[in-house]
């Protein structure tokens, strides 16, 4: 289970970068806004194969992903006919070929299909303007990262996080945890602060300063509330620390 997590993880972070690197700088809120609203998805779309079972498509800019019996929730969005789905550790890419088929073309759905098997049991919520807004906002502050503009993109993170990205504090956090001015006492504050917002990478990462300090007991609490808000390592670390 551990080598497939960090294969996962290392094969994760691959995809992410390649996919800021081609798409960040075309991201436009308005835009994104209007073709999720338009294209919109809902209901079950189910696998032929691959690492993911399900998809279920529901309120507002929201997805569950089900795999190996366990559901994540994550956030997607829609641009250029492609379904993006940002998940702890990648941005999963679909095809839309018609309003129930999607076809995967990330490394991890790639070669695999999912068909719409029933609607929602319940009427679907269009996107979120501010929810779309606030995940370009995130990732306009990943694209500052990646280009080492280090002061610029703590700026962007802090920015993002005040307008309601949880992952944005974490990322301003991780920041002032190990770059920018590092502050140790800020970057608890802002890993708090994801963590109580439903950001669960907020939460593993106090979980890992615990276990660092050998505060098993805290660590193990803060894993498995990071797992139930959907951070997918944390669910593995949490069940590791019950063996």
């Amino acid at each position: 289970m551990k080598k497939l997590t960090i294969v996962h993880s290392t094969l994760a972070l691959l995809v992410a970068l390649a996919w800021q690197q081609t798409y960040a700088e075309k991201l436009s809120a308005d835009k994104i806004f209007k073709e999720s609203r338009e294209n919109q998805l809902c209901g079950e779309f189910i696998a032929d194969s691959g690492t993911y079972d399900k998809f279920i498509f529901a309120d507002k800019s929201t997805v569950s992903l089900v795999a190996m019996g366990m559901e994540f929730p994550a956030i997607y969005f829609i641009s250029e006919n492609i379904v993006y789905i940002k998940t702890d550790k990648a941005i999963l890419e679909l095809e839309i070929v018609s309003p129930i088929l999607l076809r995967g073309k990330d490394m991890f759905t790639q070669g695999s299909t999912y068909k719409q098997d029933k609607k929602s049991d319940k009427v679907c919520i269009p996107p979120d303007r501010t929810e779309l807004g606030n995940l370009v906002c995130f990732l306009n502050g990943i694209e500052l990262k990646k280009e080492g503009k280090l002061e610029d993109a703590s700026a962007k993170f802090l920015q993002c996080c005040n307008a309601g990205n949880a992952e944005s504090c974490n990322h301003y956090g991780l920041l002032r945890h190990l770059v920018v001015s590092p502050d140790m006492k800020i970057a608890v504050e802002y890993y708090q602060k994801a963590c109580a917002m439903g950001y669960g990478g907020g939460c593993s990462n106090l979980a890992n300063m615990e276990k660092k300090r050998g505060n098993l007991s805290k660590a193990k609490q803060l894993f498995q509330e990071a797992c139930k808000k959907g951070h997918q390592g944390s669910c593995f670390e949490a069940l590791s620390m019950e063996e």
